[in-house]
């Protein structure tokens, strides 16, 4: 079995550097910003700055310039596509990257256990004494992601969220758009190459995910998915019949049994791999980490180890 990334527990050193990454659309940007002035204006130690995005690669190019520049840390103050977009931008580089989740799901911050309020997050990102988290990142035909890549239903209902629902009324909107999706829905042929080996799945949707989360602490559609075991996670639902959505929820149960996580879950369709192939019977929408990317019929997923540094909250000493 696959064993999860250790976190590292050693002080680490102050930053000197940091450059926040803020993205107005997400949260209360007036608020996020105040709170990062503040904690800022009481560390004269620190040189610091504030970027807010404009267009849809700045937090790429933000975090990137940053890394460039030899910046400590970057904060990304936004949701899971903001995250997404800065840790790219951090790629195998030493700055480490700290999260204020702003956004929606905020996946990634349940995933890591990371505080769920600004102040809270803010003094970690801050905080000497925080541990530093190597995180495995994906890629898709060139385009990397966090979470992870969807094609079929998955896409569809995300396509279907709009901002202003999100805004409006937080996870529901995901819910209230996978129940317009059905509409559309239309199962597909999936030839899976994993592992050397090839199996075809008729399905709604196919996912390979570095996080498994859901956006609801400790649940996940795979208990045993890691986002530092340097492997990616294959789950194919076939149908919404009893049998498959049964299957669905016992794997979201088995998640959160502690004694089961580094079990595979009881799912028909499921595979870990480091590069999985996938050739679908028609052309689909697929998305990276909830955001549309393209509309295809084959692509390749790998996985990039330890891709980015996360400041994580300090392990509690085992007694």
């Amino acid at each position: 079995m696959p064993i999860p990334a250790p976190e590292s527990n050693p002080p680490n050193p102050a930053p000197a550097r940091i450059r926040a990454i803020l993205n107005p659309a997400a949260g209360t940007r007036q608020d996020v910003r105040d709170a990062l002035e503040q904690a800022f204006a009481a560390r004269p130690d620190l040189r610091w700055e504030i970027l807010e995005t404009q267009a849809g690669d700045d937090a790429r190019r933000f975090a990137a310039e940053a890394a460039a520049l030899g910046h400590d840390l970057v904060i990304a103050c936004g949701g899971d596509g903001t995250v997404m977009e800065v840790a790219a931008g951090l790629k195998d580089s030493p700055a480490a990257l700290a999260i204020i989740p702003c956004g929606t799901a905020n996946v990634l911050a349940k995933e890591l256990g990371l505080p769920d309020t600004v102040e809270a997050a803010l003094a970690l990102a801050l905080d000497p004494a925080a541990a530093i988290r190597s995180v495995d990142m994906g890629c898709v035909d060139g385009r990397l992601f966090l979470l992870r890549a969807g094609i079929g239903y998955e896409a569809l209902y995300n396509l279907e969220t709009s901002r202003e629902e999100k805004t409006r009324l937080g996870r529901w909107a995901y819910l209230l758009a996978a129940r317009r999706a059905l509409a559309r829905l239309r199962e597909a042929r999936y030839v899976i190459t994993a592992n050397g080996e090839t199996r075809a799945i008729r399905g709604i949707t196919c996912m390979i995910c570095n996080s498994a989360g859901v956006g609801i602490a400790s649940l996940r559609m795979a208990g045993c998915a890691n986002v530092g075991d340097g492997l990616l996670d294959v789950i194919v639902l076939r149908s919404f019949e009893m049998t498959q959505i049964a299957r669905f929820l016992a794997s979201l149960v088995h998640s959160l049994l502690p004694f089961l996580r580094h079990n595979p879950p009881p799912l028909e369709d499921y595979w870990q791999a480091q590069t999985i192939t996938v050739e679908c019977s028609r052309r689909q929408w697929m998305t990276l980490d909830g955001e549309p990317f393209k509309q295809a019929k084959h692509f390749t997923a790998s996985v990039v180890p330890q891709a980015v540094r996360v400041r994580v909250p300090r392990a509690e000493p085992v007694p």
